[in-house]
């Protein structure tokens, strides 16, 4: 019985050692997050679908061919963006549509300055059998959601003169038996269907249906919205910015995406000095050592080969650096004074003012706009962004733009015209409308640290 026990005993231990065993071999060859990319390896990120809504009509309020002369109606051949034809195709003698824009002032639209009228005439006699159809066609795929609007007013109310027909793609819609020469708006969305599309686009039609004799509707803000949609690819991207992180001497690569309010980052190459200053020329960064000697590199963003670029001889600390024409421009720490390196030669460019008082330029960064005009953000006032005008004495003067942005560290102009803003020891960059002062709060996303430790921006 002993021996019978013992044997039942050692077959358990076995078992469990066994399994023990096992479980340990298992553990080995799965890891518990397989998802996670081995040491050394950057996990592949996935694609970015940015989608926004756009106007899909060409010249729908009729502004861009103008109205030159004194008797505020005008007949045009040709119509931007639109196709003319005649209902009657004898209208005129059978001579090329044309497009009738008015401007009387009684008719106008609030807000508008032309308008068109769907029954026009002739430039030298003939039938003035002049109903017009005017259509182009809309670029767009089954299953997109079309939101088409647009304002109507009948001449006259007298009957049978005044109706019309609107159609996009197999949707028609129409209108007749007025009961006001008032302009109304008309406003209905449509989903695409296969029997709307000729080889990818949707055609957009409004025709004149009443009585054919110069005298017909009025038509203002043709619209037609949809959504588009652009797929980024982050291991792919090009940025449309640079980051040079300070703490982690990391350079980053960005693009904003404006639809998850997200900034992406992707390292580009580590920073050749542990506290830099950095801008941009041409395809090249130009990164200057924040210590010492203020030593200037330049890294070839094609080749990322690093090349020594002299020095800044600069009087003192720097906080501040953009880079335009090859010429670097600086400011010294915590003053309102502007530098200028030209060459091996730097100079005095020029002093900062707000309403007449000197402006301490404390951290922060400066930038251009696409127009050349030169803007700075600094940690002033809790951090406030103003564009600098130019003066005849040389100096600047500052205009406020936004406010409240924080403790700024970097500013850089992205590709839809609005500033960003990098944030010292933040998760958020923040972007400026510079036509409004709006602000939006940007995450980071990417290849990035817990948090962005600050750094200039570059553009």
């Amino acid at each position: 019985m002993k021996k019978l026990i013992l044997f039942v005993l050692s077959v358990v231990v076995l078992n469990a050692e066994a399994s023990k065993g096992h479980s340990k071999h298992k553990h080995n060859h799965h890891p518990k997050h397989p998802h996670t990319a081995q040491c050394g390896q950057e996990v592949p990120e996935q694609p970015i679908v940015q989608c926004s809504i756009v106007e899909k009509v060409t010249n729908g309020d009729f502004e861009d061919d103008v109205i030159v002369n004194s008797s505020n109606w005008q007949l045009f051949p040709v119509l931007t963006g639109w196709n003319l034809e005649w209902v009657v195709p004898t209208s005129c003698n059978s001579s090329v549509p044309l497009a009738e824009l008015q401007k009387f002032p009684v008719d106008l639209l609030p807000g508008s300055s032309q308008y068109l009228e769907l029954d026009s005439d002739c430039l030298s006699g003939g039938q003035k059998t002049t109903s017009l159809k005017i259509s182009q066609d809309i670029e767009a795929k089954e299953g997109d959601v079309l939101q088409l609007s647009f304002s109507y007013k009948p001449r006259t109310l007298s009957s049978g003169l005044m109706s019309l027909e609107t159609k996009l793609g197999t949707n028609i819609l129409n209108f007749s038996n007025f009961v006001s020469t008032q302009w109304q708006t008309h406003s209905q969305s449509f989903t695409v269907t296969s029997a709307d599309l000729n080889n990818g686009k949707v055609s957009l039609s409004l025709k004149d249906t009443g009585l054919p004799n110069s005298f017909g509707m009025f038509i203002d803000n043709v619209s037609v919205l949809g959504e588009e949609c652009i797929t980024i690819d982050p291991n792919e991207f090009e940025p449309e910015a640079y980051y040079i992180d300070k703490k982690y001497r990391k350079i980053y690569g960005l693009i904003v995406n404006e639809a998850e309010l997200s900034v992406r980052l992707k390292e580009i190459i580590d920073s050749p000095f542990k506290s830099a200053h950095m801008g941009k020329k041409d395809n090249t960064l130009v990164v200057i050592n924040k210590a010492g000697q203020k030593d200037i590199k330049e890294i070839d963003l094609s080749s990322l080969n690093i090349v020594d670029a002299g020095k800044m001889n600069f009087p003192g600390s720097l906080t501040q650096v953009v880079v335009k024409n090859g010429k670097i421009l600086s400011n010294k720490a915590s003053t309102n004074r502007l530098y200028l390196k030209d060459g091996n030669n730097t100079s005095l460019e020029g002093s900062v003012f707000y309403q007449g008082k000197h402006l301490p330029l404390i951290g922060g960064d400066l930038a251009y706009d696409g127009a050349g005009d030169l803007y700075v953000v600094t940690q002033f006032k809790k951090g406030t962004l103003y564009k600098l005008n130019k003066q005849g004495n040389g100096n600047y003067s500052a205009t406020l733009v936004a406010r409240n942005l924080g403790k700024t560290s970097g500013l850089a102009l992205l590709k839809n015209g609005q500033m960003l803003v990098s944030i010292l020891k933040s998760k958020h960059m923040k972007m400026v409308d510079l036509s409004n002062g709006d602000v939006s709060n940007l995450v980071l996303k990417g290849a990035i640290k817990k948090q962005g430790y600050g750094g200039d921006l570059a553009n």
